[in-house]
């Protein structure tokens, strides 16, 4: 891998949102990352240009002093040159980088401060670029550390509508809407009321407030099988007995 392709980043915190990477200016879609990987702090290049700069003007100087000089400067030059690197090295403690190649051919390195917490980063990329639901949202913070906040974003459950919310009024359909909601009402005050015949006489009311015909000879015909039939003729609907009579029949 080219060195100038890799440009290093030392960021305090990162967000992952809808399939974007950002940080302090940046943003990268989450789809135009190729490639990640855990490694070692980029490699620094020696500076040769500068190194032969320096060399050609020692040897240009007058007098053996002045190059004498010259090239004790460049020699410390060289020295704390490779001495940084080398403490750079020792103090990173490990793979403590992580690797983004984009597809472009640029390849992003971010510091993370630790071998540990450079595989969580690692971990928390990989599920949201195998796109993991449950990571909806995620800031990473390279300070103090590290810190994965995944901040999930978690739906709110669709409220079913109520048949005692209907309000239609006027007509047969009005009529019929009205005795399904006491039929609603006389299985809430029993206690062992199966939870699947209250969305039953829902589902009737809402079909009935549409219109839908079709709709309505499937959940009369279960009203027959889960014996609503006999709690309509205990209450009287006789509009919603003649109803389910003449869908069905």
């Amino acid at each position: 891998m080219e060195a100038q392709k890799i440009k290093e980043y030392n960021v305090s915190r990162m967000s992952i949102e809808k399939n974007v990477i950002s940080w302090e200016g940046h943003a990268v879609r989450l789809p135009g990352v190729v490639r990640i990987w855990v490694g070692d702090s980029p490699r620094r290049t020696f500076p040769i240009s500068m190194v032969l700069i320096l060399l050609m003007i020692a040897l240009s100087g007058p007098g053996i002093v002045n190059k004498a000089v010259m090239l004790a400067v460049l020699g410390i030059y060289m020295g704390i040159h490779l001495r940084s690197g080398k403490k750079t090295d020792t103090q990173t403690g490990g793979k403590d980088h992580v690797y983004l190649e984009l597809c472009s051919g640029m390849v992003c390195s971010f510091e993370s401060g630790s071998e540990s917490f450079a595989m969580e980063f690692y971990e928390v990329l990989k599920h949201h670029m195998e796109g993991d639901a449950g990571m909806a949202h995620c800031e990473i913070v390279f300070e103090n550390g590290g810190e994965i906040i995944n901040q999930t974003k978690q739906e709110e459950p669709e409220k079913a509508s109520s048949v005692l919310e209907l309000n239609v009024s006027g007509g047969l359909n009005g009529q019929i809407v009205q005795e399904l909601k006491r039929l609603y009402g006389s299985y809430t005050k029993k206690t062992d009321t199966n939870s699947e015949v209250l969305l039953l006489i829902n589902e009737a009311a809402s079909l009935m407030e549409k219109n839908d015909r079709v709709g309505l000879k499937s959940v009369f015909e279960k009203f027959i099988t889960l014996g609503l039939i006999n709690d309509c003729n205990e209450l009287g609907l006789d509009s919603l007995l003649q109803e389910i009579r003449a869908t069905i029949y």
